[in-house]
């Protein structure tokens, strides 16, 4: 997979952006759209495809902190522990379980298969698990009386 130095950059500002005290998806989606950046698709921005981006392992590379992470969630990993250096990225993937016909973003790890690829990481995964912590704790925190969403 050959990396678009362009494109990384972005992908990199998501994650920085995200992390930040007053960090949010909503908020990358304003600075994306506002400055014409492109989607895969040359669309607007959406609340999903950024939230797919910072949930995705093939950015962040295959330290044995990202493994443990995994782990934790039940995950069934293909390579390893050994394997998990930190010179490569993950993919996270696979129709495991009952309900196959699930989109990928709808199953628990514990479904699905991870596995180290030949690709170089962009992201740190020390940044990469700050963020999957902040999306965790965002998802817990319940929604203010009175309004929707």
């Amino acid at each position: 997979m050959e990396i678009d130095p362009i494109q990384a950059n972005y992908i990199k500002e998501m994650f920085e952006m995200y992390v930040q005290s007053d960090g949010s998806i909503r908020k990358i989606i304003t600075k994306l759209n506002s400055e014409n950046v492109p989607t895969n698709r040359n669309s607007q921005w959406t609340s999903r495809v950024v939230a797919d981006i910072l949930e995705r392992p093939i950015y962040t590379s295959n330290s044995i902190d990202v493994y443990n992470y995994y782990r934790e969630q039940g995950a069934n990993i293909i390579n390893p522990i050994e394997d998990f250096d930190g010179r490569y990225s993950l993919n996270l993937y696979g129709k495991v379980g009952k309900n196959v016909n699930r989109h990928k973003r709808c199953r628990e790890a514990n479904e699905m298969k991870l596995i180290i690829l030949n690709h170089i990481p962009i992201i740190d995964s020390d940044l990469w698990l700050k963020v999957q912590q902040k999306r965790t704790a965002n998802a817990k925190t319940p929604n203010r009386s009175g309004t929707s969403q």
